[in-house]
């Protein structure tokens, strides 16, 4: 869990669970989870063909929940394997359960409650970089001269406080082989958070 992750906890537990805030933090949370796992595979893109690649590109500003688990299944063709077992099952029931539910017209608070947390709980349970602890790592820039990738790194157990980091670009580059397996790193950022995060 990241501390993104955690804050989002700590904010649902804060809410009355028959509250649409409440709703909207668990959408928040599968949401953010899901383009977490986005972020996670965007190093398999050079493996899709052009034309999977360019339908990637045409909705990423603005990307749909349904076009972001399309994305996900598609990368997930790596060696290692983020989508086990049917958590693909998961991911592609959540759009359906987001459009009936949420987006014509809310049903009531406590309808839509036990259609949510089953589906964070399966994702959770099944893909490890959401249970594990993870630093979140914003790559800034890159020193040619020094072969140096500077940034900012988000210590999990921080609560999004800050530090300095950098990186030698010969590991950075491989960092599968690499990295110790508690940091998490994101190249691109295309995650928009609610305002009830802020």
């Amino acid at each position: 869990m990241d501390f993104i992750l955690r804050k989002i906890e700590n904010k649902l537990s804060l809410y009355d669970p028959e509250t649409y805030d409440y709703v909207t933090l668990l959408r928040l949370r599968i949401e953010y989870s899901l383009f977490l796992c986005l972020g996670f595979l965007w190093n398999n893109l050079d493996k899709l063909t052009q034309d999977e690649r360019t339908k990637i590109f045409a909705n990423l500003n603005n990307m749909p929940i349904g076009s972001a688990v399309a994305a996900i299944t598609k990368l997930d063709c790596g060696q290692i394997k983020l989508l086990k077992g049917n958590i693909n099952k998961v991911i592609d029931k959540y759009p359906a359960v987001r459009n009936s539910k949420m987006e014509h017209g809310y049903a009531k608070a406590d309808s839509i409650v036990p259609e949510l947390i089953p589906i964070y709980d399966d994702l959770v349970e099944k893909i490890s970089i959401l249970k594990n602890e993870c630093d979140i790592i914003v790559v800034k820039n890159y020193n040619a001269q020094s072969n140096i990738y500077n940034g900012i790194r988000l210590p999990s157990d921080r609560n999004g406080e800050g530090v300095r980091w950098s990186c030698p670009g010969d590991i950075f580059e491989t960092p599968e082989k690499n990295f110790p397996e508690h940091i998490f790193y994101i190249r691109i950022s295309i995650i928009k958070l609610h305002p009830l995060f802020l």
